[in-house]
C-alpha cells in the first residue's frame, strides 16, 4: 500500500536481546503490522511494540501500514 513504511530491526549484538519500536516515529495512529521475513500479521497495534528474543545478529523486518 502507498503508506506503508518498511521498518528493518537489527540486534547487533553477541548475544539475544530485546528489540523495541515506537510506531509513531513511522506512522501516526494505529497501524497494521506484517512480518516480511515470515510472511505473517502480527495485528494492528499502537504504541511500542517488543521483540522479547531476537537472536544475535538477527533481524526484524516488518511492513506498517495506517488503518
Amino acid at each position: 500500500p502507498q503508506d506503508s513504511v518498511a521498518v528493518l530491526l537489527i540486534n547487533a549484538a553477541d548475544g539475544v536481546a530485546e528489540l523495541s519500536l515506537t510506531l509513531s516515529n513511522h506512522v501516526g495512529g494505529q497501524v497494521a503490522v506484517r512480518s516480511i521475513w515470515d510472511g505473517k500479521d502480527l495485528g494492528v497495534h499502537s504504541g511500542v511494540m517488543y521483540f522479547p528474543s531476537v537472536a544475535a545478529h538477527d533481524s526484524v523486518f516488518l511492513l506498517l501500514t495506517p488503518t
